[in-house]
């Protein structure tokens, strides 16, 4: 594989990490901090609603993905670039403030906002196996006879194509 690709994805999967484990610790330190600011002021409990605990919940998320962006060097605008340059030939963004701003607010939404962001830049491309060949894209999704099998490498469709045809 293209050793820009390998970085490329290698990037991409610390920040999935990285939204994961701020997503979790952040709902985990709030939970906590809740809990002991409200068994010491239990006056403020009737101020204390859902949606301000929601907005400080996502205040704080938003505020640590931004800084670990900013630690990491997170812009996820220039891994994208860095995706495109394996076809144009040429990198078309540099890594930027504005860039590690924007994924660290992403990162504070959370991994799942991740997944959907990158699956509309990388969507899964099919392996479509018929009776007579197998053509690949590199995905991971196979085609047999109208049904979908999931697989771990393309080498499975070819045994699945021997056992169809056997």
């Amino acid at each position: 594989m293209d050793p820009i690709l390998l970085g490329v994805f290698g990037n991409l999967s610390i920040v999935f990490a990285f939204a994961y484990l701020v997503e979790s610790l952040v709902e985990m330190v709030w939970g906590t901090l809740e809990k002991i600011v409200l068994s010491i002021f239990p006056g403020i409990k009737p101020y204390w609603t859902a949606d301000l605990r929601i907005a400080i919940i996502q205040l704080t998320a938003m505020g640590a993905g931004i800084a670990g962006a900013f630690v990491f060097r997170f812009d996820i605008l220039y891994i994208l670039s860095l995706f495109l340059s394996t076809y144009t030939g040429q990198i078309m963004l540099t890594l930027t403030p504005f860039g590690m701003i924007i994924t660290g607010l992403a990162i504070g939404r959370g991994s799942n906002f991740i997944h959907q962001f990158v699956g509309k830049f990388f969507p899964p491309k099919d392996i479509v196996i018929d009776e007579n060949a197998i053509q690949s894209w590199g995905g991971k999704t196979v085609t047999v006879d109208r049904a979908s099998i999931n697989l771990v490498e393309p080498k499975v469709a070819e045994d699945i194509v021997k056992r169809a045809a056997g």
